[in-house]
């Protein structure tokens, strides 16, 4: 699996906010919202404005995921800035007591698949971000539209040949930046370490 490019710092630092504040998913996750800011006197009342652009794909994307019996924690629209690509960036809480790769892959793939479903016609540059939270850590798996749809069309074209569905998951797991994040200490810590000696609370 590749580096992470530098342009993908900021998307996957905002995946990294949307984990920090977001609701505990159950006891695992002790990590609470973001203390409200304190309430301003009487305003009147503002104008509705138009609901962003990625509101509805982003209800249809947690819906998908739902429905898979994942627990969702966040779904942001993060749009296109300079030369950077639009991303989506789609939290949920792990589904297993212990990661291994098999579980973190299973998990990713079905929150790629059910956010590629909703937007597989937008640009096939668009980034897939996706994080599992676990514990104190976040496991950002990333990819890009283009590549997960390529990965589909191979897979499914191989038939039921293990060995070429086999190449098909390998080809499409060169296209995915992996990275572990603590939360608790705001650091990226080195996969390797993480897989080796980290795999406790």
């Amino acid at each position: 699996m590749n580096n992470p490019p530098r342009w993908l710092a900021g998307a996957v630092l905002a995946l990294v906010l949307l984990a920090t504040v977001a609701a505990p998913a159950n006891a695992q996750f002790p990590f609470q919202p973001a203390p409200a800011s304190p309430q301003p006197g009487p305003q009147p009342a503002p104008q509705p404005a138009p609901a962003p652009v990625g509101d509805q794909r982003a209800a249809q994307i947690r819906s998908a995921m739902e429905q898979a019996g994942l627990r969702v924690l966040g779904v942001e629209y993060k749009p296109s800035e300079g030369n950077n690509p639009p991303g989506w960036l789609v939290l949920t809480a792990a589904n297993y007591a212990q990661p291994a790769w098999g579980s973190i892959f299973n998990q990713a793939g079905m929150m790629w698949g059910a956010t590629f479903r909703v937007i597989s016609r937008e640009t096939p540059e668009t980034v897939m971000f996706t994080g599992q939270q676990w514990s104190k850590h976040l496991l950002i798996l990333v990819t890009q539209l283009k590549y997960f749809g390529t990965f589909l069309n191979d897979y499914n074209a191989a038939g039921n040949d293990e060995r070429k569905q086999g190449l098909a998951v390998e080809a499409f797991l060169k296209t995915v930046n992996f990275r572990v994040y603590d939360l608790e200490r705001q650091q990226f810590v080195d996969q390797k370490d993480f897989v080796n000696k980290n795999f406790t609370r």
